[in-house]
């Protein structure tokens, strides 16, 4: 969590960057970034778009991805954008997803979104959509060559507490 002073200053830091050289992609990110954070998602796709299309960089897509879920997530179940930002998250978080370094990160956006498609019954709906259970094995099978192997426990937790009807009422008994 960052304060306001934070933020503001972090606006104004990377703003400055960018008036200097209009090809700083990590203005660009550090300005999404600042959007993301004060819950200005539109502004953050916007910028995480330049940032991406100046350096194919990974992270920025892993970021955009997570970026249309928080815009997924805010919209009700009614709103015909929402599952067009649910596509959105799918195709950038998909292309990171057996990435080394940034495919934890997008496999659990990825889980994540899956359960909330599922809950609300729009699987059919979302083009490249998996299932909770096989994303939960992706991440199983990504990290269990790893010296701790618990991402892919609680990737499958999750995946349980999430897609059973009413075993998140159980909580922490269920594990």
């Amino acid at each position: 969590m960052s304060s306001d002073y934070e933020i503001a200053d972090g606006f104004r830091i990377f703003t400055m960057m960018y008036q200097a050289d209009k090809k700083c992609h990590e203005a660009m990110f550090g300005i999404a970034r600042a959007n993301f954070t004060v819950g200005r998602f539109e502004n953050a796709e916007q910028w995480l778009v330049l940032a991406y299309q100046n350096e194919k960089d990974l992270a920025y897509r892993v970021w955009l991805g997570y970026t249309y879920m928080e815009m997924y997530k805010r919209l009700p179940r009614i709103n015909p954008r929402k599952l067009k930002f649910a596509k959105y998250a799918v195709k950038n978080l998909s292309r990171c997803a057996k990435d080394k370094h940034f495919g934890l990160y997008a496999n659990f956006g990825l889980l994540y979104l899956s359960t909330q498609v599922h809950l609300e019954k729009q699987e059919k709906e979302v083009a490249g959509m998996r299932s909770p259970a096989e994303y939960a094995t992706d991440i199983k099978k990504l990290y269990s060559s790893s010296k701790v192997q618990y991402e892919g426990y609680l990737a499958w937790a999750y995946c349980y507490l999430y897609t059973e009807e009413g075993k998140e009422k159980l909580g922490i008994k269920v594990l």
